[in-house]
């Protein structure tokens, strides 16, 4: 999972401060972004690094 950064725990303060949301629900979303966001930029980055390999199919 990637690190909270700033705007994500503001993005949570914010959401606590002013919604009648559970904490529990916005904790879990905060979560659940963060677990996207690295499972994101894992396939990009491998899909990025397999675009710069040379192919081993013969031409």
């Amino acid at each position: 999972m990637i690190p909270l950064s700033l705007n994500e725990i503001r993005h949570v303060f914010g959401l606590l401060g002013q919604t009648k949301i559970p904490e529990a629900v916005v904790r879990w979303w905060s979560d659940y972004r963060r677990r996207h966001q690295a499972a994101a930029r894992y396939y990009h980055y491998n899909r990025r690094i397999r675009g710069l390999q040379p192919s081993t199919m013969p031409s």
